[in-house]
């Protein structure tokens, strides 16, 4: 919520000056955040999840976003951008 809430602010303050601002919020992603959790109960949840759910996107998804996002006229803004694999349902 206070991403949320910081984002909204900025958003604000910089409208009347044609900045855009966005808050990403993206779901599973495939990389080595969990590289350093050592065995156990969060990594094999993590893991059996990102099973369940067929994977997480790529980085390079997620990027994808948010040039396709930027690369809107500037009269438009996407406030949101979430972004999760379909069959992720959290």
């Amino acid at each position: 919520y206070a991403g949320h809430a910081m984002t909204e602010g900025l958003r604000r303050e910089t409208a009347a000056h044609g900045v855009r601002e966005q808050l990403g919020a993206p779901g599973m992603v495939d990389t080595e955040l969990l590289g350093n959790t050592g065995e156990g109960a969060v990594l094999d949840g993590y893991l059996a999840y990102k099973g369940s759910i067929g994977g997480g996107l790529q980085p390079t998804d997620i990027a994808d976003a948010i040039v396709a996002a930027y690369s809107l006229p500037q009269h438009i803004s996407y406030r949101e951008l979430v972004v999760a694999p379909t069959s992720q349902d959290a």
